[in-house]
């Protein structure tokens, strides 16, 4: 049901960048930060690995890392119509952490965890302040993400990859942009809150992740809520128009 909202939204920005006036397109590259709001079921995950290999290794080299943040890059195009702002842009977000020592058996052993998503986003943005070079305002953005949650295992020469948790969730998300800069360049800082409709079960990745001693958890102690919070940088290379506001 959710994928026909979003052809109505693509809709209604085409009809939007046909208008008769005058407007500012660019196309841009950046980076952003994102800091999960709630991550107690993969802390809860990641803790397990740890506890066990500090009590059973013979040695550890490194121990898995909870995400404090996940940094990604984006790519994306925007048109400019004075208070209006309409864009869209792919994205592609990763935090990897990885364990290594020697296990029980006096074998080498290396796991890695991957957190990542990928995807698809547009928004939009009405300037409450807007000129030719600094404009800001509050928008909002609805994001398609697909969501993975990766072991990846080196036990000698062999490897072992698993995706435990793999998941595609609709996401709506609140902005505040700052944009310096005119028709030519400009730079976009944006703060972003991510609220998605879905949450993620992560008992497979415990299962997976922790094999043969994994904690049997209930059912609302494994289940993930990807919402987050962060800080978007973008530079933007623009058309040539301008006009005065």
């Amino acid at each position: 049901m959710w994928h026909r909202y979003l052809i109505v939204i693509l809709l209604i920005l085409c009809c939007s960048t046909n208008l008769n006036c005058q407007n500012r397109k660019y196309i841009y590259a950046g980076m952003e930060v994102e800091i999960f709001r709630e991550s107690k079921p993969i802390s809860l995950i990641i803790n397990d690995f740890n506890a066990y290999h500090n009590e059973f290794d013979q040695s550890n080299t490194k121990l898995l890392m909870r995400p404090n943040y996940i940094p990604g890059v984006l790519l994306g195009t925007k048109i400019h119509k004075r208070q209006n702002e309409f864009g869209g842009n792919i994205q592609y977000m990763q935090f990897s952490t990885s364990g290594e020592g020697i296990n029980a058996d006096g074998k080498n052993y290396m796991q890695t965890l991957i957190i990542s998503h990928s995807g698809i986003c547009i928004n939009y943005v009405f300037n409450l302040i807007s000129t030719n070079y600094f404009r800001t305002g509050p928008g909002f953005s609805v994001n398609i993400d697909q969501y993975r949650f990766k072991n990846k295992i080196e036990e000698g020469n062999a490897y072992f990859n698993d995706i435990p948790t793999n998941r595609a969730i609709l996401t709506g998300r609140l902005n505040y942009k700052i944009s310096v800069g005119g028709p030519k360049f400009n730079i976009d800082i944006i703060a972003f809150y991510k609220l998605p409709i879905q949450n993620i079960n992560l008992e497979k990745l415990n299962q997976n992740l922790n094999i043969g001693y994994a904690t049997e958890y209930n059912n609302d102690e494994l289940v993930f809520n990807p919402s987050t919070y962060g800080l978007t940088i973008t530079v933007c290379v623009g058309s040539k128009e301008n006009y005065d506001f």
